[in-house]
């Protein structure tokens, strides 16, 4: 019974907050003002900088064209590079949110294991709280 409500209650936390979190720090970094800083960014680097500049301005101009396209055809004429990148971050986001749970429970499991077996020869350590 400790596992599951322990379990839940990580799950929980990690779904309402994590997630929340993720989410906000996504739509700040893709504002349109940070991309104008990336911009910016690119264009001050000595050297390429003025040589990389042009084509990444007219790249992120047609993304930005593409995703904000004003008829529905516009936007769905193709799957951007962007889109593309965007869907493999959460994809990636996702997955890390899976693991961190299983190894969570992992961690909770083995802390059980090593206290069952441990128990007998250390007293102190049986019905104490996890440290």
């Amino acid at each position: 019974a400790v596992v599951s409500t322990q379990s839940t209650g990580v799950l929980v936390g990690k779904a309402i907050f994590k997630v929340q979190l993720q989410v906000v720090m996504i739509v700040l970094i893709f504002t349109a003002d940070n991309l104008t800083r990336l911009e910016e960014g690119i264009a001050s680097i000595p050297g390429i900088g003025p040589w990389l500049s042009a084509p990444v301005n007219d790249y992120l101009e047609k993304q930005r064209d593409k995703l904000h396209g004003s008829t529905p055809d516009d936007v769905n004429e193709g799957t951007t590079v962007l889109g593309i990148l965007f869907n493999a971050l959460i994809a990636t986001m996702i997955v890390f949110f899976l693991l961190s749970i299983v190894q969570g429970l992992a961690r909770q499991k083995q802390k059980e294991l090593q206290r069952a077996r441990y128990s007998p020869l250390h007293p102190e350590w049986s019905g104490g709280e996890d440290s």
